[in-house]
């Protein structure tokens, strides 16, 4: 998250903070005022790798000042893939509800069209399980169609087909 502190003055008179106006700003960034003023903005993947211009303006003063201030910042792509943070059941656990979903969480939110039946499988000795795959921000959940069978071992597996919302594959 990025924060830029914001101010103008000139002799004619003092421009206080709350006159700034945004004239440009990249998607997603904000002018806030409290507790002091700062424009906050957190890139999304999607500007990742790509140059964002701000521009500022102060209203024109009884003299004809006008103070405006611009510049320009670079987004790094995000290159970095994301990871699994949490199985619930937690592996080789046993004496679990029949009809329990399986969930996994994720480092970072997912693209949620890459979490689906090919890339996450659930498998039993009767081999893949049917079931909905429900895809949110960074977990994804397994609810099995019918009970699943007792006394029996599952296998979940999330393949590199999953991926995050920069296109990062799942190592």
């Amino acid at each position: 998250q990025y924060r830029y502190r914001v101010e103008a003055s000139y002799n004619c008179v003092f421009f206080l903070c709350r006159d700034v106006i945004p004239v440009a700003l990249p998607a997603g960034a904000e002018l806030n005022f409290s507790p002091a003023p700062f424009i906050v903005w957190t890139p999304t993947p999607s500007q990742g790798n790509a140059n964002f211009s701000f521009l500022l303006d102060t209203p024109r003063d009884a003299c004809g000042n006008q103070a405006s201030q611009s510049w320009t910042v670079f987004v790094l792509p995000d290159t970095t893939p994301p990871s699994v943070t949490a199985v619930w059941p937690a592996a080789l656990s046993t004496n679990n509800p029949i009809d329990s979903n399986i969930s996994v969480s994720f480092s970072e939110p997912m693209n949620a069209a890459s979490v689906n039946p090919s890339s996450f499988q659930v498998q039993g000795p009767g081999g893949v399980i049917p079931g909905n795959i429900t895809s949110l921000s960074g977990a994804a959940t397994f609810t099995p169609s019918t009970s699943l069978p007792p006394s029996s071992v599952f296998t979940v597996t999330v393949t590199t087909a999953v991926q995050d919302l920069s296109g990062n594959a799942l190592p």
